[in-house]
């Protein structure tokens, strides 16, 4: 007699069980498994954005300010090892500034000025540099920054060892159905990559457990002030950046057939 063990999402099941009833001999039973298999690196690349936002009583003023601020971040950048392939303009953009009414509600007939902005993309291929770079934005006159995200150049290796892991899980765990059952896996009916993923790891000292030890994103973020952007770039400008580790996931469903011992 045909018999059915899952260990499957029930939306799932029901989609996938009426069709391999029809593949299974009648001394089978379908085991569905569904596998997450994880790995780890550590981040060879981080990106962070910095740039600076100026305010004038003209257009032509808020830019012209705004590009010479900007030109000493660049000149920053460069000067803290960024090749200028990899320092991408994000955002630039002008906006009118409003007068306000006594009420605290902006008043948009009456224009009092203009607020230019301009924002870049910088990728950083040696993670340890990252704290550098962003004292260096820092201490150039930037009015804002922020980052590190941190990812793999190539993630190929990493995924191929996660995909080896959920493989071994999903192998493991229909041996133990079977044994459970008093049972042996007979044969494998249809594997099925359902999706990859990552996400980054922070090690805490003194921190002893399992991968549910996550942080989301990385950020650190601030603006130069003024004692800050007359001088160079000092160790206490430079924020302490720690990369981590990026968790990579492969996630798979195999249907095993049990058979008698």
């Amino acid at each position: 007699m045909r018999g059915f063990f899952t260990v499957a999402a029930l939306f799932a099941c029901a989609q996938a069980t009426p069709i391999l009833a029809q593949e299974l001999a009648q001394d089978e039973t379908l085991l569905e498994v569904v596998s997450t298999g994880e790995s780890s690196a550590a981040p060879d690349r981080a990106v962070i954005t910095g740039g600076v936002t100026t305010t004038a009583t003209t257009p032509r003023e808020a830019v012209a300010s705004n590009g010479v601020a900007m030109q000493s971040v660049i000149a920053a950048l460069r000067t803290s090892g960024v090749a200028e392939r990899d320092i991408l303009s994000s955002r630039v953009g002008l906006t009118p500034t409003y007068a306000r009414l006594p009420s605290g509600i902006t008043d948009q007939s009456h224009i009092v000025g203009y607020q230019a902005s301009n924002q870049v993309l910088v990728t950083i291929h040696e993670v340890a540099q990252a704290g550098a770079v962003l004292g260096a934005v820092f201490d150039s006159g930037a009015t804002n920054a922020s980052g590190p995200g941190f990812s793999l150049v190539n993630n190929a290796a990493v995924i191929s060892a996660a995909r080896t892991d959920a493989i071994a899980r999903a192998r493991a765990d229909a041996e133990a159905y079977a044994a459970g059952f008093g049972l042996r896996v007979g044969r494998i009916i249809r594997i099925s990559e359902r999706g990859q993923s990552s996400r980054y790891q922070q090690n805490y000292a003194g921190y002893s457990g399992d991968n549910s030890n996550i942080i989301v994103s990385s950020r650190v973020s601030g603006a130069s002030s003024p004692a800050a952007r007359a001088g160079p770039v000092t160790t206490s400008s430079a924020p302490g950046i720690f990369g981590g580790m990026i968790v990579q996931s492969v996630t798979l469903w195999v249907d095993f057939a049990l058979v008698p011992r």
